[in-house]
């Protein structure tokens, strides 16, 4: 069965967790979850069965840290990383992001800026001190409005915040997770 097809200015997204066409109220925009899927189609006359794509993992041997007290975020996080062939430790907190950097080393680290306890901003700060090479590959990421003391911090310290949803592109950052 045929579907309604899909606009061409749409199919580039198709793959971002929360894209949508529908209005908000009607759906989540979760996404696909590719395994091997390729994507045809043409407006007003559904979706063509064309040779199966693979897409390219670009991951494979790079580690992620994700820090975030909302686990749906967090799983998600972590299954959009986990699909793109990265090696992904997952934390609810950043007291239990300390505990497990004490012994292993990340090449990024994710964390959400506003959390209770420690949040993001004060595990930067303490990595900055203890393990500046930690710090410089941190990035942020949040579903909150971003105030103007962290969009300065931000500034200051050359980082970067993700907004959620966000699309997996954008936790490449021109290379940050596709680099070593």
């Amino acid at each position: 069965m045929a579907g309604p097809g899909i606009k061409a200015a749409d199919i580039a997204k198709i793959f971002d967790p929360f894209f949508m066409t529908k209005p908000v109220v009607k759906g989540t925009g979760l996404g696909l979850s590719p395994e091997e899927i390729s994507k045809v189609s043409v407006p007003n006359r559904g979706n063509s069965r064309p040779p199966m794509a693979t897409l390219p993992i670009s991951g494979v041997g790079r580690s992620v840290l994700v820090i975030d007290d909302e686990e749906w975020i967090l799983s998600l996080t972590e299954q959009l990383l986990r699909r793109e062939g990265y090696s992904v430790v997952a934390v609810p907190s950043c007291e239990k992001a300390l505990a497990i950097l004490t012994t292993q080393t990340f090449d990024v680290i994710v964390s959400d800026w506003k959390m209770p306890g420690l949040n993001g901003i004060q595990l930067y700060e303490h990595l900055k001190a203890k393990a500046p090479e930690s710090a410089a590959r941190m990035l942020f990421m949040t579903g909150d409005v971003m105030s103007d003391t962290f969009e300065q911090f931000l500034m200051r310290n050359g980082k970067t915040c993700l907004p959620e949803p966000f699309a997996i592109q954008d936790f490449r950052l021109g290379g940050m997770l596709g680099a070593k």
